[in-house]
């Protein structure tokens, strides 16, 4: 394995240092950078290499909430390579996991997972990142059926609803009453929208930060198909359409919006 010592202390074979004693020399292995220290009974390893695995994550990954479930959820498994170290023992194999919550709003969630692997006495770790997406909305628990009443009838009071989200975040509820009559001889309007074209960009619909944020192509979106604006006399109104965003068509949602509280442009704009 290495260079020999004959037992009246006279190193064969190049030795690279004499011992003090007289039956024992200490020389350079085979093996680079590991010295060995011969005595006249056995041998002992002095070596300067430590065990140390290279770890490599699976890649980052967007799950949907519901598909998420903490450090249980299955992302991937990770690979590794040993370093070239004579010194390593064992054949023991153990894989730690570790989910730490890095951002958290109501669209999304980032995880950094970290696999630690434990392979003989050799260790080594990588970090996974993990985005959870909040794309289903909240389900009514129980919805009323629809009430028809005579005009001269007082309405009944809104039904107190639950509801229960999948992502697990907390459902506020508000009750919202639009009126499509407002005295004698109100009329309700239907106005066909259509996307305003600049100067600036395009878009009838503007998302501040989507983008930045990773969640849309661009902050901007167009109408397609045929949206409804319907307002009614009682100050409220209701908007139904479809949007694209502008620098992705692929991206889009359906709108179904209610309004109250209508002004016009100076009172409005007197908000400040």
């Amino acid at each position: 394995m290495g260079n020999s010592i004959q037992s009246s202390g006279v190193c064969e074979g190049g030795c690279w240092m004499k011992s003090p004693y007289s039956t024992a020399c200490i020389f350079q292995s085979f093996f680079s950078g590991i010295l060995f220290f011969i005595l006249g009974t056995g041998a002992l390893a002095q070596s300067d290499c430590i065990p140390q695995l290279d770890v490599i994550c699976p890649d980052a990954i967007v799950l949907p909430c519901t598909d998420y479930d903490g450090e249980s959820t299955d992302t991937g498994s990770p690979s590794w390579e040993l370093n070239d170290c004579e010194n390593f023992q064992g054949d023991f194999l153990e894989i730690m996991i570790d989910d730490v919550l890095l951002s958290n709003n109501s669209c999304s969630s980032v995880y950094a997972r970290t696999f630690t692997v434990f392979f003989g006495n050799a260790t080594g770790s990588c970090t996974q990142l993990i985005t959870v997406m909040d794309n289903v909305g909240p389900v009514f628990d129980d919805v009323p059926a629809d009430i028809q009443t005579e005009c001269s009838g007082e309405l009944p009071s809104p039904a107190e609803l639950t509801a229960a989200d999948a992502c697990g975040e907390v459902v506020e509820i508000q009750t919202f009453v639009s009126s499509n009559q407002f005295g004698s001889g109100s009329e309700q309007t239907v106005c066909q929208l259509t996307t305003p074209i600049g100067p600036g960009p395009d878009g009838s619909v503007w998302l501040s930060l989507v983008a930045n944020m990773g969640l849309a192509a661009s902050d901007f979106w167009s109408w397609i198909g045929n949206p409804v604006f319907t307002s009614f006399p009682d100050g409220t109104a209701h908007l139904t359409g479809s949007v694209v965003n502008n620098a992705d068509a692929s991206q889009g949602w359906n709108v179904d919006m209610w309004f109250e509280a209508r002004a016009d442009w100076l009172t409005w704009s007197g908000l400040g």
